[in-house]
């Protein structure tokens, strides 16, 4: 009796998961690109003068986006600012940071809001991705303002517009895609590192 390999069903299954991973070196050699992970291109920033103040609260808002952005983003939009603040917290540079909303107070004399407005975004799903002949990149194209608490003036506005590299998504199977709205946090929180100078930093016990 002999043992067959596998059933028809399998089979074909197999042989589809071949025949996708063929497409994909193919797809490689004929762009002439490697099958790694490539990195969201960020736009440089426009001034990242430290300010003349300095600041020892940050008090990060909610991200302002349209009702549809948020029911389509909404996970992604929190993880945006979650991480930010994470960011921040482990730079230990400031006396705190904090989430908050409009009405949020200040427990620090110098202390500064952070407003962000998410203008548009969109995360492909890796598999519509799949036998695209030019995949579009996901993107995040955000507004940041840093407000005085005291005063409440604008003391900086940057813009902040991440894209991911289509070719580069699909290589690592949605990863960079997924990855976006944690970048993107990451930078932000690491301009408002450098801009934002604190005279009195935190210091662990």
């Amino acid at each position: 009796m002999k043992l067959a390999f596998c059933s028809g069903k399998n089979k074909s299954l197999f042989k589809s998961i071949i025949i996708f991973c063929f497409v994909i070196v193919l797809v490689g050699c004929e762009t002439g690109k490697s099958p790694s992970p490539v990195k969201s291109e960020v736009q440089p920033f426009v001034d990242s003068t430290p300010l003349d103040k300095s600041y020892q609260e940050i008090i990060v808002f909610e991200l302002e986006s349209s009702t549809t952005l948020k029911k389509d983003y909404a996970e992604r939009i929190l993880e945006c600012r979650d991480v930010l603040i994470r960011s921040l917290i482990n730079k230990k540079k400031y006396r705190k940071v904090v989430p908050g909303h409009d009405s949020s107070p200040c427990e620090e004399k110098q202390c500064l809001l952070v407003k962000i407005k998410l203008d548009d975004m969109w995360i492909a799903a890796f598999w519509t991705r799949r036998g695209a002949g030019n995949p579009s990149p996901s993107y995040m194209y955000m507004q940041m303002k840093l407000v005085d608490a005291a005063t409440q003036k604008i003391v900086r506005e940057e813009d902040f517009r991440g894209e991911n590299s289509g070719w580069g998504a699909i290589y690592s199977f949605g990863l960079t895609d997924r990855n976006l709205p944690s970048d993107m946090g990451k930078i932000m929180a690491e301009y408002i590192a450098t801009v934002v100078p604190n005279t009195k930093p935190f210091k662990s016990e």
